[in-house]
């Protein structure tokens, strides 16, 4: 019987050497990555401090309407958002309106979708793998950024998540704090669908618009440059105007409400925690 046995258990002593390798090597491998992105992040915050955000813009507009052919437009608008979003930098809003200038509003939102797509979907990735410990840690030193991960990681439904996404938080915060949350991967993606769309319509219909006015300003037809915006077209940014501040309210509203209760419900956990110690005393 103890043949047997000790066959039984060499396939398994096996397995968790060849786990134990596989985990070593992941240790070894993995730290490089964070320091490459760190020092991407630094590198482009460096480039705008440096450069100014007035000229960056600038530079970038020029570039993209130097640029000989759509793809290549399309590309480094793009790009830039991307790069945006993951190393933690303002302006996604602005690439986006770029893509509705150049692009106009239906091909503008489906590049501006795709690109933030892209970007979150890479900000999640870097979450749940080589910036898992690192992101938890530098989130919880955070005073505002550890409160938001743990209203976030109260909702199990994933009903406020949606709202959460509303709120007019940074990009990058609201990507990597979603990242931090132990979600399946369907319901990540749904979560970021209602909110990507509706941001990324307004911007991209802004930029469009704003095309037409700037060529009929160019042109000196300020009458066409008047007439642009029909009265159907100004009551529907009205009402979406209306309706992204009213979610952005109603998203505030939920987020303190979850506070406020994670903040009684410590404060009820230190309350016998305190009588216990008097009594010991």
């Amino acid at each position: 019987m103890a043949a047997p046995a000790a066959e039984k258990a060499a396939p398994k002593a096996g397995a968790a050497v060849a786990e134990d390798e596989d985990t070593s090597q992941s240790r070894t491998c993995s730290p490089y990555l964070p320091v490459g992105i760190i020092l991407c992040v630094i590198a482009c915050a460096g480039l705008l401090m440096y450069v100014g955000w007035a000229h960056f813009v600038d530079l970038l507009f020029e570039a993209v309407e130097a640029a000989e052919h759509k793809w290549i437009q399309a590309l480094v608008i793009n790009s830039v958002l991307v790069i945006m979003i993951v190393c933690c930098l303002p302006g996604p809003a602005f690439c986006i309106i770029l893509d509705g200038f150049f692009f106009g509003f239906v091909k503008g939102f489906l590049l501006g979708f795709v690109a933030e797509f892209i970007g979150y979907m890479i900000c999640v990735s870097l979450a749940r793998t080589c910036f898992k410990a690192r992101m938890r840690q530098w989130m919880l030193e955070s005073a505002l950024l550890s409160e938001m991960l743990m209203v976030c990681e109260e909702d199990s439904t994933g009903k406020f998540l949606v709202l959460f996404r509303f709120i007019s938080l940074p990009v990058w915060a609201k990507n990597y704090a979603i990242g931090m949350l132990d979600l399946e991967w369907l319901k990540t993606i749904l979560i970021f669908l209602p909110a990507e769309t509706f941001y990324c319509g307004i911007f991209s219909y802004i930029g469009s618009k704003s095309y037409i006015i700037a060529d009929a300003i160019r042109k000196g037809d300020t009458q066409k440059a008047m007439n642009s915006f029909s009265g159907v077209e100004v009551m529907i940014v009205c009402v979406s105007i209306l309706g992204m501040v009213l979610m952005v309210l109603l998203g505030w509203r939920e987020y303190c409400i979850r506070r406020e209760a994670i903040a009684e419900g410590a404060k009820s956990e230190s309350v016998p925690l305190a009588g216990v110690k008097k009594s010991t005393v």
